[in-house]
């Protein structure tokens, strides 16, 4: 990419995401050479087609544009006047997202009815998929690759929106089938079919290792096997369900999918219940982390491991000699507070003696 700016921030904080990584992330491997108000950049290690955001923020405003990629492109921007613009030889794979925004196509809100919600959903998905067609008709230069990463994104969104259903001033968001659960929605009187509410959706559909650079179609994937495909009678994160899933992805997943709704498994539940599925979560990363190879999720499976270390007072000899000071102003060896209050909950305060708010809390205690 080459570049020129009247807003120099905006080039210095220059953002690729790249959602091929576990968690998605700004693109790792890059090389930027900025010289006066212009800008060279390239991406590195890009191996395969797919949906990439760039995202900047400068004293002119803040930036964030959709764009589908290809190794070997050769990009030029201007953002200048608070307005960024993107050509190149695959201009009509930079513009549509843009052009797609020019719909103005509202979110859907949940107000109580999940097949109106739904309906809606569904309204707007028609809306994008048509307009994806005259877009691949008027502008025959796409690539084949173009043409499935796109169509899968709005496929996938699509799912994505079913399955979390978005309400306002709510605090949490729920997927449609706790809602169900609950009965809190007013069509209550017809018996809610998930089946038909996420268009028969089945396993196939989820076979698809060429997207797993696409962020919609990873979040479906792994909430579609927890929430939809596991018997949905079993408590949310217990161990029984944990098995369940572990399971059903190693049953019906095979490489990099395998390799990668292992990995959410392994973090959701370290995330929600690792107190109750330590031995499950240990179990799991001793037989299988020999699998991955992506340094993404070699990272986040080593950090895990440290963290499930700490679980159940298995703290290191270091941690374990380490002096602090009780409130009575007593120096003690963290040891000898595990010690002797076996079976309670120990809190310990750390704080630094040049923290203003850490000395008001001390005197509050």
């Amino acid at each position: 990419m080459i570049g020129k700016t009247d807003d120099l921030k905006a080039f210095k904080n220059l953002n690729w995401m790249n959602d091929s990584y576990l968690f998605g992330g700004n693109h790792k491997d890059i090389t930027t050479v900025i010289v006066g108000d212009s800008l060279y950049l390239k991406l590195d290690s890009l191996k395969q087609s797919g949906i990439m955001s760039l995202v900047t923020f400068g004293d002119s405003g803040r930036y964030r544009q959709r764009l589908f990629v290809t190794p070997g492109d050769r990009i030029s921007m201007n953002l200048k006047n608070k307005k960024l613009i993107i050509t190149g030889k695959n201009k009509p794979h930079y513009d549509f997202f843009i052009e797609l925004g020019s719909l103005n196509l509202v979110d859907v809100s949940f107000n109580g009815n999940l097949n109106q919600y739904k309906k809606d959903c569904k309204d707007i998905y028609k809306k994008q998929i048509e307009f994806f067609n005259n877009y691949i008709k008027n502008h025959k230069s796409v690539s084949t690759d173009f043409i499935i990463n796109v169509k899968a994104d709005l496929k996938f969104k699509y799912f994505s929106k079913l399955m979390f259903v978005y309400k306002k001033d709510e605090s949490r968001v729920k997927t449609a089938l706790e809602i169900s659960k609950e009965g809190s929605h007013k069509d209550t009187e017809e018996i809610f079919d998930s089946n038909k509410y996420f268009d028969a959706i089945t396993l196939a559909d989820f076979k698809r290792p060429e997207l797993l650079n696409n962020a919609s179609f990873k979040q479906c994937l792994t909430s579609y096997i927890s929430n939809y495909f596991v018997d949905q009678n079993m408590e949310n994160f217990s161990s029984e369900k944990f098995l369940a899933e572990k399971d059903f992805i190693l049953s019906n997943f095979e490489g990099e999918l395998q390799n990668y709704a292992i990995a959410r498994l392994i973090d959701s539940y370290n995330s929600f219940s690792a107190s109750q599925n330590v031995f499950n979560l240990k179990t799991l990363i001793k037989e299988y982390k020999h699998n991955f190879y992506k340094p993404s999720y070699i990272a986040k499976i080593e950090e895990i491991v440290g963290q499930l270390q700490l679980i159940k007072n298995t703290l290191s000899e270091e941690a374990l000699n380490s002096k602090i000071m009780n409130l009575k102003g007593d120096t003690i060896f963290v040891k000898d507070v595990i010690k002797n209050t076996e079976n309670n909950i120990r809190t310990i305060d750390f704080w630094a003696s040049w923290c203003g708010p850490c000395l008001n809390d001390i005197i509050k205690g």
